[in-house]
C-alpha cells in the first residue's frame, strides 16, 4: 500500500512544469537571457522540490526519476545557467512522468478511508499488547478496505494465533525470557 495522493503528484508535476515555463516565459519577454547564472535562492528552491520528487521516486521504486535526481542535485553544486535549470526541470518532470505510466494505484471507497486512517486508533489495545503485530493489522485492514473482506479475516485470524503461541512460549517459561526467545516473539514465531 503506497500512502500518498495523486493531487501530490500531480501538483508536483504541474510545478516542475512552471518552473520550466517561467523561465521560458520571463526570457522570452527580454528581461533577461537563458545564459544568466542560476541564483543560490533559484538552487535552493530546485532543492526543495528535488527533495519531494525524492519522496515519490521512493514511493513508487522510481530508479530512473532517482537518478536523474541526483544528477540534477550534482549539476547544483555547479554554475548553472537559467537555460540548464529550465532544462533539467523539464527532463526530471518527463521522467516522473514516464515512471507513473506503468503505475497502478488504487482508489479506496469513501466510507472505507476513515477506517484506514483510524486503524491505529481503533487496534489500539492489540498494538499495545501486540506491538509486532502492527504490520499484519494493517495489511488486514488494507485487504478490507480493498474489498477483500474473505481475505482479511483469515489474515487477521493468523495474528492472534501466532501472538497467542508466543505469549504461550513466554508463560511456560515461567522466567525471564532468553534474548533469542524474545527475537522469535518479535517475528511471530
Amino acid at each position: 500500500m503506497v500512502n500518498c495522493g495523486v493531487s501530490g503528484i500531480c501538483g508536483l508535476c504541474a510545478q516542475l512544469m512552471l518552473e520550466q515555463l517561467a523561465r521560458q516565459d520571463y526570457f522570452v519577454a527580454g528581461r533577461a537571457t537563458l545564459d544568466d547564472p542560476v541564483s543560490d535562492n533559484e538552487k535552493q528552491r530546485a532543492r526543495g522540490w528535488l527533495k519531494i520528487a525524492a519522496s515519490v521516486a521512493d514511493d513508487f521504486e522510481g530508479k530512473a526519476v532517482q537518478d536523474r535526481i541526483a544528477l540534477f542535485e550534482r549539476k547544483l553544486n555547479n554554475s548553472m545557467s537559467q537555460r540548464d535549470l529550465a532544462n533539467e526541470y523539464k527532463v526530471l518532470r518527463e521522467t516522473l512522468d514516464s515512471g507513473l505510466r506503468e503505475q497502478f494505484i488504487y482508489r479506496y471507497p469513501t466510507n472505507k478511508i476513515d477506517v484506514i486512517r483510524k486503524w491505529k486508533e481503533e487496534w489500539g489495545s492489540v498494538l499495545e499488547a501486540f506491538p509486532s503485530a502492527g504490520d499484519d493489522i494493517i495489511a488486514g485492514v488494507d485487504l478490507w478496505a480493498l474489498g477483500h473482506s474473505t481475505a482479511s479475516v483469515f489474515h487477521l485470524g493468523i495474528i492472534p494465533l501466532t501472538q497467542v503461541r508466543c505469549f504461550r512460549l513466554m508463560v511456560l517459561a515461567d522466567q525471564v525470557v532468553s534474548p533469542a526467545r524474545q527475537a522469535m516473539c518479535r517475528l511471530g514465531c
